[in-house]
């Protein structure tokens, strides 16, 4: 539930987040109440937590930016390979954030379908350990791995267009991730989820024309495009509903 009321809170979704937020403190403190009672069946330790603090604006680590950019090594863990490239990404170097990419791509689980697996763990707390069946019995693997997977369309997505919160105003950085020999031709990008609302561009080799849904931001183009393009910006109240679309 306190997962659930951050992500709503960063979707904008601020009456989800409080009501999700309030069921967790709810579920705390019967727990609680309940093991304080004696209950017969209360034979596990009490657990006790604190709901979590209404998440920061930023995307923790991930906007970080390194004192210098290292390569990962392919036999780094996926995640950090991943967190690598988002850094890479912030400091302007699409061609290493690419590097990456290629690389984590070469490294499924099945080839084509976007799957990846990670070593189980040494120690789990799970019995059985049927809760890592995805899909591939295979004992010593997580496979696919959700997390891999999730973090490398949320770069992929960034590669599209992020928000810089540390920039001195909330700034939007598209095409941070386009490399230089894509320019020369027409892109557009629909319904990209922004924190708090969307983004919708449109490059036809010349100027960049931006529409954002939901709060005013500042625009800045990535490396690849030229310091002289015309950025043409109107902003739309209205969140859209309809999925992501990319040309």
């Amino acid at each position: 539930l306190l997962a659930a009321a951050g992500f709503a809170e960063r979707m904008g979704k601020h009456r989800f987040a409080t009501g999700w937020r309030n069921q967790a403190r709810m579920l705390r403190d019967n727990w609680q109440r309940r093991n304080r009672s004696g209950a017969a069946d209360a034979k596990a330790s009490t657990a006790r937590f604190t709901p979590a603090d209404p998440p920061a604006a930023g995307r923790s680590q991930l906007d970080r930016q390194p004192t210098s950019y290292r390569p990962a090594s392919e036999k780094a863990p996926m995640a950090a390979q991943v967190t690598d490239a988002h850094l890479a990404l912030r400091q302007g170097r699409p061609d290493a954030v690419w590097a990456s990419l290629r690389q984590l791509w070469n490294q499924q689980a099945s080839p084509g379908l976007y799957t990846w697996d990670r070593p189980r763990p040494a120690a789990t707390d799970v019995a059985d350990g049927w809760q890592y069946v995805r899909g591939w019995h295979n004992q010593s693997v997580v496979s696919p791995d959700y997390e891999t997977a999730a973090l490398l369309l949320l770069l992929q997505q960034d590669m599209l267009a992020y928000l810089d919160d540390d920039a001195a105003e909330p700034t939007v950085v598209i095409g941070a991730g386009i490399p230089n020999d894509w320019i020369p031709q027409s892109m557009t990008v629909s319904n990209l989820a922004l924190p708090g609302g969307s983004i919708d561009w449109r490059w036809d080799g010349q100027t960049m024309r931006v529409t954002l849904h939901g709060p005013s931001r500042r625009i800045r183009l990535g490396p690849a495009f030229p310091e002289s393009t015309d950025i043409s910006t109107t902003r739309d109240d209205r969140a859209g509903d309809a999925p992501s679309r990319v040309s």
